[in-house]
């Protein structure tokens, strides 16, 4: 009995190290190798002594559409604002309204990723619950970025 659990015991042990300390020297070399590459040194002019940081471009915003139908009932588009959008009972209501008047309505603004999850999501969830309400994403124009 006691040598089938110094076998299991055995099998458990990373082969790679001795003991708990030897996860941490991975880690530790791996963090030495990161901080060795300094991007101010792969930017910088050496002839005239100064350096610049890259720019990094802020991501494209996209703003996810709840589109109107004739059989979706209200309280189910509120429960969505709600349930994926996080919004209030006021905004839910709000939104819900401008649906419903005007044929769609912004839920959100999101970057591309999390804008398609939500599509997905929403859309998924109006299926499964025998509705058609739908939901697209646009990207958001120039114009409205600055606001």
């Amino acid at each position: 009995m006691a040598s089938e659990k110094q076998n299991l015991n055995k099998l458990r042990r990373p082969k790679f190290g001795t003991g708990p300390s030897s996860r941490f020297d991975l880690h530790a070399s791996v963090s030495e190798w990161l901080m060795s590459s300094d991007p101010m040194e792969q930017t910088g002019d050496p002839e005239t002594g100064t350096s610049t940081l890259p720019r990094v471009a802020r991501p494209s915003l996209y703003k996810v559409i709840l589109l109107n139908d004739d059989f979706t009932p209200m309280e189910f588009v509120v429960a969505v604002l709600k349930k994926f959008f996080g919004k209030t009972d006021g905004e839910s209501q709000r939104i819900m309204l401008q649906v419903h008047q005007d044929g769609a309505a912004v839920a959100g603004i999101y970057t591309f990723e999390v804008a398609e999850t939500k599509v997905y999501l929403v859309n998924e969830y109006s299926r499964r619950h025998k509705f058609p309400l739908k939901c697209i994403m646009e990207k958001e124009s120039a114009e409205t970025d600055g606001q």
